[in-house]
């Protein structure tokens, strides 16, 4: 092995700063090993106080002077505590599924014939209620000033994982600086919901069965919105 660094240059940032890469034993970046021999590469990483970024997202580059092996990236990640644990670490996409929970009900409710069951209206309140704290949160834990410089590709609130990977798909959720203007919206949208959230009802009994229906998400939203825009 050759070396092993982080992949990225100053002209195009990948993963943000301090963070390196070395051998967990012998000289940090180049090694000798047998055949099906292994080496463990420990990955550091010193956010700056206090931290611009609190995730970090990249990959390990080792070059072999094995002409066939050449180049193989690695990736990695870490990050700092959220303070909500796991809830923090989803925020995106638990923001992106609670309202889908509430279509589930709705859906389930007029399966069992009870088009009017103030269950759906419950959950549809308390959803709202959770969803705009959680988009509090996650617009208080938002940096606005930071950008692909810092790394991540300027993301943040990034979640990642390999969805069908036989077909290459992965789950990839993220937050970027110019268009963190969409969490506004995002809160007044809610409030809404939150204010006038018996109208939702109504666009749920409008709703065909889920099951016997081809009514896209775009159409779904085109409804709600009608609802909620329409005294």
């Amino acid at each position: 092995m050759s070396r092993v660094a982080i992949r990225g240059e100053e002209d195009d940032v990948r993963s943000p700063l301090y963070v390196s890469a070395r051998f967990s034993e012998g000289a940090p970046t180049t090694a000798t090993l047998a055949p099906g021999a292994s080496r463990d590469v420990l990955v550091s990483w010193l956010p700056e106080r206090p931290p611009r970024v609190r995730q970090a997202f990249g990959h390990v580059v080792v070059t072999s002077t094995d002409e066939q092996a050449g180049e193989v990236a690695m990736g990695f990640r870490a990050e700092l505590p959220t303070g909500l644990g796991w809830i923090g670490e989803h925020a995106l996409s638990l923001l992106v599924a609670w309202p889908l929970v509430v279509v589930l009900i709705a859906g389930l409710s007029r399966l069992v014939g009870r088009r009017d069951d103030p269950l759906v209206r419950r959950a549809s309140i308390a959803a709202s209620a959770l969803e705009l704290l959680l988009a509090v949160w996650a617009y208080r834990h938002f940096a606005p000033d930071v950008g692909r410089a810092d790394g991540n590709d300027g993301f943040q609130l990034v979640e990642r994982c390999v969805w069908v990977r036989s077909l290459g798909a992965e789950w990839y959720v993220g937050d970027q600086s110019h268009s963190h203007r969409l969490g506004k919206l995002l809160l007044k949208l809610i409030q809404a919901f939150l204010l006038r959230g018996w109208r939702i009802c109504a666009v749920f009994r409008q709703i065909p069965v889920l099951a016997n229906t081809n009514l896209s998400l775009l159409e779904f939203k085109q409804m709600a919105g009608r609802q909620l825009l329409n005294p």
